[in-house]
């Protein structure tokens, strides 16, 4: 499993942005900044339940999307 360095990195070298995605919980509070790994896995175990919003980065492009962790 690459790092998040790695993959950045490479994606950058093949002049392809980098992919950053951002967790905030209910109250604003980014809960994690991390850059996506190439299996493109999110993984908020680590969260208690709750509502959180996922906002994805790619260059000028954002996606975000509320999720509710049970």
């Amino acid at each position: 499993h690459k790092s998040f360095e790695e993959f950045n990195k490479k994606r950058i070298e093949n002049g392809e942005e980098p992919i950053v995605f951002q967790i905030y919980n209910i109250n604003g509070v980014m809960v994690k900044n991390e850059c996506l790994s190439d299996d493109y896995e999110i993984d908020i175990t680590d969260n208690p339940s709750g509502v959180y919003l996922l906002r994805v980065i790619k260059g000028d492009s954002v996606y975000s999307r509320i999720i509710v962790k049970l």
